[in-house]
């Protein structure tokens, strides 16, 4: 699709493709993909799960917050949605990267958390990486048109057919709530997916907003 609005030759295959023009849709795609799922709440590449309180650690600062919980986010959030069937909006909340180390300072791993007041367990809806063939036609052509923005300079040098693709991605994006299958009408819609379950991850130490 990408290929077809820049006006050049299909490619079979982006991930094997040798050409320039494979190669700048390759490096691209996957910004490209999760910028289009970050910036509005598709049906489709959206999901739930349930997240469990983590243990802070005891040097954890309390006066540097006032969300005293942190729940680890999975690891394929790249936006979170509602809380426990409230929008994100009406939550009062931190997300934040929280890194763990060991006793010399050296970072053992670092996870984003979201910080909040509710306790023990909580239930998020978030917007999910996904694979091109999950896709519903109104998230592929906005990934499709995004990534041709990205490449257009590549492909044609154009500045005008940039201008192009971006009304066209304007127009793809709207959010009109009558497209079943497209944008979430409302945050408070049901997933009839069941949430998953993700451990606590122990003891980690506050490194600070993202």
């Amino acid at each position: 699709m990408t290929c077809d609005l820049l006006d050049v030759d299909p490619i079979g295959n982006i991930e094997t493709d040798r050409s320039g023009m494979g190669k700048a849709l390759r490096r691209n795609y996957d910004e490209a993909a999760d910028t289009v799922i970050r910036e509005f709440s598709w049906n489709c590449a959206t999901t739930r799960a349930e997240l469990i309180e983590m243990d802070l650690p005891a040097h954890f600062k309390s006066h540097d917050t006032d969300h005293q919980n942190a729940f680890p986010l999975p690891a394929d959030c790249l936006g979170v949605i509602d809380i426990n069937g409230r929008p994100i909006e009406e939550v009062t909340h931190a997300i934040e990267s929280i890194a763990r180390f060991d006793g010399g300072g050296n970072l053992i791993s670092r996870r984003n958390c979201v910080l909040c007041d509710e306790e023990d367990q909580i239930i998020v809806r978030y917007k999910t990486r996904i694979a091109p063939a999950d896709m519903d036609p109104h998230l592929a052509k906005a990934v499709a048109l995004e990534l041709g923005i990205r490449c257009v300079m590549k492909a044609a040098n154009s500045t005008r057919k940039m201008a192009m693709l971006a009304e066209m991605y304007k127009g793809a994006t709207k959010g009109d709530t009558s497209r079943i299958g497209g944008h979430q009408a409302s945050s408070r819609e049901n997933n009839a997916k069941a949430p998953r379950k993700y451990a606590s991850t122990g003891a980690r130490a506050r490194a600070g907003d993202i």
